[in-house]
């Protein structure tokens, strides 16, 4: 059995964990044995860990002994480039003849126009024996000489455990004081990079009092305050995970994050849900969305078109369950998690063998 070491920059996030099960599981029958270190895992979290996990403070002079001790073939790096102990560690990896394994976006997507951060992901790509990258078009990030150790783990969630009873929609909604009879939902972590402000003046503008704004994660408090006093039928509901958050989410109609898309779509498109967006700077999960197939783009900051789009989606019942089943075909097949597992199995393949 060939041991992998994960480093996960500090903690894991709740959904990661049914994630790393699984992979783990994976890669077990292919004659892999996963261990994930990381400084814990979210509070919260409801999946028990089902994979080797070590908890320690990141830094170098205890991994660089939890390396020792686990005695890995290669270790994955699952570390962005503020943490100091990043390239000590890739250097006495390569010292402890162990492979390195890259494994993200391939720069950082919120700060694409740093030439220092540039040069340092240069330098940490042409140390990696293998690289693991969110999306296809992600390999766009790295020079055209390095493209032979690239390998796509589509980014996605853990769906293949879950089992929801079947439900009454009213019942779920009406635990949260919502009776409309259409919801638009957003999921995630409400930040200003999510342009929040353009999906609360695009609902202004469909003042129809029988459709309701859903917001379910953690939020900002100032920008909580300034939304949460705009309308109506708007409902802040804060984190919610899980089964809970997948039956909100099915007993919606309409997804909506203007700005920046990360893996909430994932969540969305499996729960059947047409997307609508704006041309912005998304996450590697935009490759998800098929305009005018599964949902729409309109023009950054154009508040009218979003509100068109929107108001399209709620009112054409047939056309919304056309986007619906799109959206559900797309990730059981490009966002299954075997997807991104076969990813990280080809890239170990491929490091062990050279």
């Amino acid at each position: 059995m060939n041991k992998i070491l994960l480093i996960h920059q500090k903690e894991i996030q709740h959904y990661r964990v049914n994630i790393y099960n699984y992979l783990s599981k994976y890669l077990k029958k292919r004659g892999f044995e996963l261990s994930v270190i990381s400084e814990g895992i979210q509070k919260g979290n409801t999946y028990k860990p089902e994979f080797t996990n070590i908890f320690t403070k990141l830094k170098f002079s205890l991994l660089i002994q939890k390396i020792i001790n686990v005695k890995p073939k290669a270790v994955i790096l699952f570390v962005n480039l503020n943490n100091l102990y990043l390239f000590p560690i890739i250097f006495c990896i390569k010292l402890l003849k162990i492979k390195v394994v890259y494994w993200g976006h391939g720069i950082d997507l919120q700060d694409k126009q740093s030439l220092l951060k540039l040069l340092l992901y240069r330098l940490e790509h042409y140390l990696s024996d293998g690289i693991i990258l969110y999306a296809e078009h992600l390999k766009n990030n790295i020079i055209h000489s390095l493209h032979y150790k690239c390998f796509i783990a589509n980014n996605t969630l853990n769906f293949t455990e879950i089992s929801i009873e079947p439900f009454e929609k009213d019942l779920v909604l009406s635990k949260y004081g919502i009776t409309t009879k259409k919801i638009i939902i957003l999921t995630g972590r409400i930040q200003k990079r999510k342009r929040i402000e353009d999906l609360i003046q695009a609902f202004k503008k469909l003042n129809d009092c029988t459709i309701g704004l859903i917001c379910v994660g953690p939020c900002d408090d100032e920008l909580y305050g300034m939304i949460n006093n705009e309308l109506e039928n708007v409902f802040f509901l804060g984190p919610i995970y899980g089964s809970e958050a997948i039956r909100i989410l099915m007993s919606s109609d309409v997804y909506c994050i203007p700005g920046s898309i990360g893996l909430s779509i994932v969540d969305a498109q499996f729960c059947g849900l047409p997307i609508v967006t704006e041309n912005v700077d998304h996450g590697p999960e935009i490759m998800y969305f098929k305009e005018g197939v599964n949902g729409y783009m309109v023009p950054k900051g154009d508040i009218n078109a979003l509100a068109n789009r929107l108001s399209q989606l709620l009112y054409n019942d047939d056309l919304r369950k056309r986007f619906s089943v799109a959206a559900k075909e797309g990730i059981e097949i490009n966002g299954h998690i075997d997807r991104l597992c076969e990813g990280f199995y080809n890239c170990l393949n491929f490091v062990l063998l050279k």
